[in-house]
Parts: C-alpha cells; structure tokens; sequence
C-alpha cells in the first residue's frame, strides 16, 4: 500500500456542516475500497494567491490515505463533481 495527500480548498462561506459532509463522503469512498485514512488535517480559511471563481479566500484541508492506487480515481472525481470545491491536488507521498 502506497500513502496518498490530498489537499482541497473549499469556499470559505461553506457551513461546518456542508464541509463536515463532504469529509464524511470522503470517508465513505476510503472505507469501501478497504483504504486506511491516516489523517485529516484542517488548515482553517486562508487567502487565495490568485482569485478562483470569484473568491479570494479559501478554507484548506489535507487529507491523508493508504491504498493501492484504486481509489484516489474516485476521491478525485467526488471532488470534482462538488460545486463548493474549488481546487484539489492528490500526490504520491
């Protein structure tokens, strides 16, 4: 098993639940592909170093996996179907 990070930035007027939910989906893909989350990291709201769909700010989190490869396809395109997801970047650690 290889370990994964991925980072996301959600809109910064996103509620803790709206964001909770999306870390609870996150969580659910993780356990159905038998994967190990290590850790999930949140970096608080941060200004953006460029503006992305009109905002100027974000809110940061870092997700950190085990798994053979399989999922991070899936995590990716979860992501990507999120409208309150601004940007997302999986890597290898």
């Amino acid at each position: 098993m290889r370990e994964y990070e991925t980072t996301f930035i959600v809109q910064p007027e996103i509620s803790d639940e709206g964001s909770q939910a999306i870390l609870g989906k996150l969580d659910g893909i993780l356990a159905s592909a038998d994967s190990v989350r290590l850790m999930c990291e949140d970096h608080g709201k941060r200004k953006l170093a460029y503006e992305i769909r009109k905002f100027h700010k974000g809110h940061y989190y870092t997700l950190q996996f085990l798994d053979g490869g399989k999922v991070v396809p899936e995590i990716e395109r979860s992501l990507r179907l999120d409208e309150s997801v601004l940007r997302f970047l999986t890597v290898l650690v």
